[in-house]
């Protein structure tokens, strides 16, 4: 008499569960969703800025991932700090999810994209502990007439997750 209503429970109890998930994912879902859009919004309007000057234009993504060692995590505001000491001539930089970061580096040809990715990638070593920081970095020469937005951010999200 009693084992129905104990896997009831437990059902129950799952069915909680499950819901809370799919509420927390759909609203990690909705940030995330503002967030690339105000990437999008950002990286459309330097797109055109650097289509008329007719300069390069580079996309880099910065990522943690893993467990922080301690409850408060201090690495995205060190890394928020870092990314404010090389604040480059245009430079734009969001915070895309809680540990992923954008920099829109406008007149950042490729070359200087990669060596500055991998400038802040050496200094923060030391500091991510069991965590690993990543960084996909998109870049282009030329911009086309209809060149989006979503294409540079695609490319950058490849090499990150590559």
């Amino acid at each position: 008499h009693l084992r129905p209503l104990l896997s009831d429970t437990g059902a129950n109890h799952a069915a909680l569960l499950q819901h809370a998930r799919s509420l927390k994912s759909a609203s990690a879902e909705k940030t995330a969703s503002t967030h690339d859009a105000a990437l999008r919004s950002t990286l459309t309007t330097t797109i055109l800025q650097c289509r008329q000057c007719r300069s390069p234009l580079s996309l880099v993504l910065i990522a943690i991932s893993g467990e922080p060692a301690e409850p408060r995590d201090p690495l995205p505001e060190l890394l928020r700090s870092r990314l404010r000491k090389t604040d480059l001539p245009g430079q734009s930089t969001l915070s895309v999810r809680p540990r992923e970061f954008a920099v829109i580096l406008p007149d950042g040809e490729r070359r200087a994209a990669l060596q500055w990715a991998g400038e802040i990638l050496r200094e923060l070593q030391h500091a991510v502990g069991e965590c690993q920081l990543s960084m996909g970095v998109a870049s282009i020469a030329h911009l086309p007439r209809n060149f989006g937005a979503d294409t540079l951010i695609n490319a950058a999200r490849r090499c990150l997750d590559g």
